[in-house]
Order: structure tokens, then C-alpha cells, then sequence
């Protein structure tokens, strides 16, 4: 459908990035951002998100992070803020 694409990092990114170190909630605030660039989610285990360099992931000033939430997939069942990135993505919309 090419509504999703692979970006590297420290590629420029003017979309919201979905980021649990963000200090900013995504609000109605970015719905034009989100309509015009689009938001991105890191697609990779818990276990390594430390190792994912956020400051190279697009702009820092559009780093999201969101409200409070419970996870509903298999692995993190009921654990608040533990989403999978198509449980975040689909959260943000």
C-alpha cells in the first residue's frame, strides 16, 4: 500500500517519532505533522532499545512518547507502556 517505508538511522525524518525516552505526550497538537510527514516507531526487541541511538532518529523536538497505556500483545499482556510498534503506531493515530 506503500503507507510504510524503512528508514536508516540519522536519515532526515520531519515526521513525529514515536520514542519512550520522549519528555512531550503525542497530542491533537501533531495531528498536521502527522498528516503531512507521518509517524515513525522503533521496530526492535525491549531487551535492545538501549542500544537504538534516539538522538539520530529524526527531529528531537518531535519526539513523542504516549499516555498512559496497557499492552494487549502476547508478550507484554497487561504491562503498562510495554507496546509492540504496531501497538504504538496504531495508538498514535
Amino acid at each position: 500500500l506503500g503507507m510504510a517505508k524503512t528508514l536508516k538511522v540519522g536519515q532526515n525524518y520531519a515526521g513525529i517519532v514515536l520514542s519512550s525516552e520522549a519528555q512531550t505526550v503525542i497530542s491533537r497538537e501533531d495531528l498536521e505533522t502527522v498528516r503531512v510527514h507521518g509517524v515513525g516507531g522503533v521496530n526492535c526487541s525491549w531487551n535492545q532499545l538501549d542500544k537504538v541511538p534516539s538522538r539520530k532518529l529524526g527531529r528531537a523536538r518531535l519526539h513523542r512518547i504516549l499516555p498512559y497505556m496497557v499492552a494487549a500483545n502476547p508478550v507484554n499482556y497487561g504491562r503498562p507502556f510495554k507496546m509492540n510498534t504496531a501497538e504504538a503506531m496504531a495508538a498514535s493515530l
